[in-house]
């Protein structure tokens, strides 16, 4: 298995996994942003490569504010193909992502799974940071980074 950033030739297999990921939307418009550069999100894409050149998963991320005042690495979406799950896919993946977000002096990796925020730490334990949370609260919370001359919102509620 190889890690390795995404390239325009994974194009299909990018459409493919992000519609299994989050079914019903048209994923390529977005997609071809990313490959031209203009799209604000995500900021890396990662993909796990097999031996054999098959596609096995990829993981999408972004720059986010985080609950400590501190900029983090965000997971937006990560997938791996039902046929290797269950092996090391995954955690590589999030190791990647781990990589880039320290070579980005970031603290740590958020992820969303569901209601729920997570921080990865580069040593590799989690925390549940909220419990409950909409996607709209947490795009308020935790937005995406702004350009480098833009401080990020706060929200409104509080913290």
């Amino acid at each position: 298995m190889t890690i390795r950033k995404i390239t325009k030739e994974d194009l299909e297999d990018w459409v493919e996994m992000r519609s299994a990921l989050w079914p019903g939307e048209n994923h390529r418009p977005e997609i071809l942003q990313y490959f031209e550069g203009t799209c604000r999100e995500p900021t890396a894409v990662m993909v796990a490569v097999a031996g054999t050149g098959e596609m096995m998963g990829h993981i999408e991320i972004s720059v986010r504010f985080g609950p400590n005042g501190e900029w983090h690495g965000f997971s937006e979406g990560l997938f791996v193909k039902p046929q290797f799950r269950g092996g090391i896919v995954f955690r590589e993946l999030v190791c990647v992502a781990l990589a880039w977000s320290a070579h980005k002096n970031f603290a740590s990796v958020l992820a969303d799974r569901g209601p729920r925020l997570y921080e990865i730490q580069h040593s590799g334990a989690a925390r549940l940071l909220e419990r409950h949370i909409t996607e709209e609260e947490l795009h308020e919370k935790y937005p995406l980074r702004r350009q480098s001359n833009e401080q990020p919102r706060r929200s409104q509620r509080g913290s």
